[in-house]
């Protein structure tokens, strides 16, 4: 599971990495076209001090080299999941940055999630249909339209398909007694969103919702 200040820093940091709907300038070579895909990235996250998030960006063993080095290797963010900011980026830090944040050589083990690309890439497509950047406020709770308050789960499912479910952290955003409850212990419902996404075209396959009793 990526716990959902984690899984928000990470769509945050993808979205400045590698933009969506970004593509590959005219005449570009199969290594240029594949280095602008989110899916050849592999992701690595962990809690920092005071809030932060580290994500770190790096191409996924065996994608899109054919001969000779690869130049673009990755990056690596500091990421404000609760402003919904991002903080500094290494390489290409200005000296604002640099001053003001030091990045560690590696990513702090406690907490530390690692994702192969083609699960991240899965991942930011559902949690940009869930969420969209561009949508205004609904009328739910607001923390149910906040990126950190959801939990997210991925998992392969059969021919290129990966599985990505969100569900509400309580912590964040607790249960409203007044919405659906179990019938037997009328205790709040956790609803349950579940995604199918193609990661061979980038697209989703289907999208259902349930309600489970709360862990």
């Amino acid at each position: 599971m990526v716990p959902a200040t984690v899984a928000a820093a990470i769509q945050l940091a993808m979205e400045d990495f590698r933009p969506r709907g970004t593509k590959p300038h005219r005449g570009s070579d199969p290594v240029e076209a594949c280095l602008y895909q989110r899916q050849s990235f592999d992701v690595q996250a962990a809690p920092s001090t005071d809030g932060l998030v580290l994500v770190r960006f790096s191409l996924s063993p065996g994608a899109c080299i054919e001969e000779g080095p690869v130049l673009d290797m990755g990056s690596t963010y500091a990421v404000d999941p609760r402003q919904g900011r991002i903080v500094a980026v290494q390489p290409g830090a200005s000296q604002a940055q640099a001053v003001s944040f030091t990045f560690p050589e590696e990513l702090p083990l406690q907490g530390l999630v690692r994702l192969d690309g083609n699960t991240a890439a899965a991942i930011q497509l559902a949690l940009e249909h869930f969420l969209p950047w561009e949508a205004p406020p609904s009328a739910q709770p607001a923390c149910l339209d906040r990126r950190d308050s959801y939990d997210v789960t991925a998992a392969p499912g059969p021919e290129g398909v990966v599985l990505v479910q969100l569900t509400v952290d309580v912590q964040r955003c607790p249960p409203d007694p007044n919405e659906s409850v179990e019938a037997t212990s009328g205790k709040p419902l956790q609803e349950v969103v579940l995604y199918a996404v193609d990661v061979r075209t980038q697209r989703l396959l289907s999208i259902g919702r349930r309600f489970q009793r709360h862990p």
